[in-house]
């Protein structure tokens, strides 16, 4: 039981931590039109300009990551989908973006992002597998 206390206090605090990034980067997002990022790179999406992603980022995103943070610390009914939801949020971000801003190349936030996702997914079945009961 001591392993699944110090698991799920580690994974709030990731996810309490990436969700306050999340929040600042989409803020960031809006506020500089992309972070520096042209807005030519954004030619043929749905997007003229990085207004939507930004919200995507600081309110779906960092809401999801960080109500799972939360839900986790009160050990709540659904903090571990919600956490395994915020992991393949993240996923499902940073595939959607090295898709849509391929001129963006490769860049060394993708494989921060990609690490932080599927610590938080093993994480999430380690804390399933040691407290033993069924998910939700």
């Amino acid at each position: 039981m001591k392993t699944y206390k110090i698991i799920t206090l580690l994974l709030a605090v990731l996810l309490l931590f990436t969700g306050v990034i999340s929040v600042v980067s989409g803020a960031v997002m809006i506020a500089t039109d992309g972070m520096g990022m042209p807005l030519e790179w954004l030619a043929g999406t749905a997007f003229a300009s990085y207004l939507v992603p930004g919200l995507i980022l600081a309110i779906v995103i960092a809401g999801v990551t960080i109500l799972a943070g939360i839900l986790l610390l009160k050990n709540k009914k659904g903090a571990h989908e919600a956490a395994a939801a915020s992991g393949f949020g993240l996923l499902i971000w940073l595939f959607t973006e090295m898709y849509v801003l391929e001129k963006m190349g490769s860049h060394f936030l993708h494989a921060i992002i990609f690490t932080e996702a599927l610590v938080i997914l093993i994480a999430v079945m380690i804390l399933i597998k040691t407290h033993k009961v069924k998910p939700g």
